[in-house]
């Protein structure tokens, strides 16, 4: 049995939905022999998911009215095959707090896109430095020609590798109203696909 664990920090928005989106697309595909489940970073335990997250997945065929909200454990990481969370910053968290685990532990976007996001944080902080002494030079009269333009695409640059990192953040619902849930779920269920299509992939099954 693999398992697959959805991560957010209250597990009554995010991370359900994307475990029932998960839930649904492995049915509708037959795939058995995956468990998928959910739960927070900072849960408190037996909360209900909202109305709107609720409503959001309605527009799927899907309910979660029976959901009770679950703080995360080292346990339910530890017999995770896969940990989804919803961001970078989360996924550092986590990967900090339980190093040996490092390795299973992912935004949810970062791996549906296949992404090296070290290698796309390295590139950042090189162009980064490198925007910064040019910018150093112009401020002291040394600028060599041609510098203007070099610096002019590395901040394109720089602003492109940010924003990528950035893309691969789920957007908190919380608190702006029942669109941005929607946008949400939509949110959601493509990445879930695209994960799980991944994951389907690199996994061999019995």
């Amino acid at each position: 049995m693999a398992r697959i664990l959805f991560v957010c920090l209250g597990n009554t928005c995010r991370s359900p939905m994307a475990a029932a989106l998960g839930r649904a697309y492995l049915a509708g595909r037959g795939v058995a022999g995956v468990e998928i489940a959910s739960a927070g970073e900072a849960a408190f335990t037996g909360d209900p998911a909202p109305r709107e997250a609720q409503q959001a997945l309605e527009g799927y065929g899907l309910s979660l009215a029976d959901h009770r909200a679950q703080l995360l454990t080292e346990e339910m990481v530890a017999v995770a095959d896969l940990v989804l969370v919803m961001s970078l910053a989360q996924r550092d968290r986590l990967r900090r707090r339980w190093p040996q685990y490092a390795g299973k532990i992912f935004a949810l976007k970062e791996y549906a896109a296949g992404a090296d996001v070290e290698a796309e944080r390295a590139r950042g902080l090189e162009l980064a430095a490198r925007v910064a002494a040019m910018e150093r030079e112009e401020t002291a009269g040394q600028a060599q020609e041609g510098r203007p333009l070099a610096a002019a695409q590395e901040v394109q640059e720089l602003a492109q590798v940010s924003a990528r990192l950035k893309s691969y953040d789920v957007t908190d619902p919380l608190g702006g109203g029942e669109e941005a849930y929607r946008r949400c779920a939509k949110e959601l269920a493509e990445a879930v696909t695209a994960a799980l299509a991944r994951f389907l992939e690199n996994t061999p099954r019995a």
